[in-house]
C-alpha cells in the first residue's frame, strides 16, 4: 500500500522494473536525512563551486566535464578541507598525516 509521500522510486512499478532487470533496490526509511547526506553534500559543493559559475551555454558537454574533472581531482579531493576529518585536513594531507604516524609508531 503507497502512502501519501511515495515518491517514484517507492512505487511498486518502479521496484518491480528493478527486480526484471536484476538489480536490488536499496534505500533507507522514508524521510531520513542520512540516506544520501555524502553524495547530496558533495553535489551541493559541485554546484555551488563550479557549476552555477561555468557559462554553460558557451561550453560543449565534454568542455564541461573536463572542468569538473579538473576541479574535482585537482582541488575537491587534494586542496579542500574536508570536516569529516579531525583538524579539517584536506586527503592528501590526511593521507601524509597518516603514513607519517605510521612510521613514527
Amino acid at each position: 500500500m503507497e502512502t501519501k509521500y511515495s515518491s517514484q522510486f517507492t512505487s511498486h512499478l518502479y521496484r518491480e522494473t528493478l527486480k526484471n532487470h536484476g538489480f536490488q533496490q536499496s534505500m533507507g526509511q522514508t524521510g531520513c536525512c542520512y540516506d544520501n547526506a555524502r553524495a547530496e553534500s558533495f553535489f551541493a559543493t559541485l554546484k555551488k563551486e563550479i557549476i552555477h559559475k561555468l557559462p554553460l551555454y558557451k561550453l560543449t558537454k565534454d568542455e564541461v566535464r573536463i572542468k569538473i574533472m579538473a576541479w574535482v581531482e585537482g582541488y575537491y579531493n587534494k586542496k579542500r578541507r574536508n570536516t569529516a576529518n579531525a583538524g579539517n585536513l584536506a586527503p592528501l594531507r590526511k593521507r601524509d598525516q597518516y603514513y607519517a604516524e605510521q612510521k613514527a609508531a
